[in-house]
Formats: C-alpha cells, structure tokens, sequence
C-alpha cells in the first residue's frame, strides 16, 4: 500500500467529530488512498454532497428537523 500524502488544508473553519460505523471509516479510508485524497477532503466533499441534495430537496430525512426532542 503506497503511503498517503498529507494534503493541506483548505481553510480553518469550524472542526467537528464525527464516530463513524468500522466498516464506514473502512470504505472511506479506501475511497481516500484510492483516488489520493485525504480522509478529511473527502469527508468534506460528502457532506457538501448531502447539502446541496438537501438544497434540491432529493433528500428526505428520518429525523423531523425543527421539533422539540
């Protein structure tokens, strides 16, 4: 396996933390080394990704956003 480049950031906005499903982080960290990008871009492009379909519309969500839980 060649070693993964460490790419820089792109910004300092805000950081969360995020415990993914073993198997999740397995198939993203593949995805990464794949295409040569780091776990975080690719984490970042995802939830761009998810945004912009929210913005469409195409996504339907299973929690209801906006009531009291």
């Amino acid at each position: 396996m060649p070693p993964h480049r460490k790419r820089q950031s792109t910004g300092s906005g805000p950081r969360i933390t995020v415990s993914l499903p073993r198997r999740d982080h397995d198939a993203m960290s593949a995805l990464a080394e794949k295409y040569d990008v780091s776990l975080s871009w690719l984490c970042r492009r995802a939830t761009a990704d998810f945004l912009e379909r929210h913005a469409k519309g195409e996504l339907q969500l299973p929690l209801r956003l906006g009531q009291n839980r």
